[in-house]
């Protein structure tokens, strides 16, 4: 990923942020297709817990980069700068949204997956 300027053209700088981002997001495709192709079956119940805590740990620490972000963009007076008049999507701080609890959602999930089963029996 190279950055974007307005224009949309490539700038052409490549710097380390973009180089970082480009793993992050080549890491977290590999791992999607790993798990999406059964990947975790191969994890003990440990193992499996282990993952699920370690990738929740990983999950946590993404708002630090939102973060720095945001602060940058508000530093360089961006949200103030761009209006709708420049481009039908001003640049705005991210609506927050509350963190969904893991477990809540596992249990949900395993609950429809009980319930569907049932249906099926």
């Amino acid at each position: 990923m190279v950055a974007q300027t307005s224009s949309g053209e490539a700038d052409g700088c490549v710097t380390p942020v973009d180089h970082a981002f480009d793993q992050l997001v080549t890491g977290l495709d590999h791992l999607i297709k790993v798990v999406e192709d059964g990947g975790l079956d191969h994890y003990d119940d440990d193992r499996l817990l282990g993952f699920h805590q370690a990738y929740e740990s990983l999950r946590a620490r993404m708002p630090v980069v939102e973060h720095q972000v945001i602060l940058e963009e508000e530093r360089r007076g961006l949200p103030e700068r761009r209006t709708p008049r420049m481009d039908p999507t001003p640049l705005a701080r991210p609506t927050q949204q509350p963190l969904v609890n893991t477990r809540i959602q596992a249990r949900a999930a395993n609950t429809r997956s009980l319930i569907n089963l049932t249906r099926r029996n």
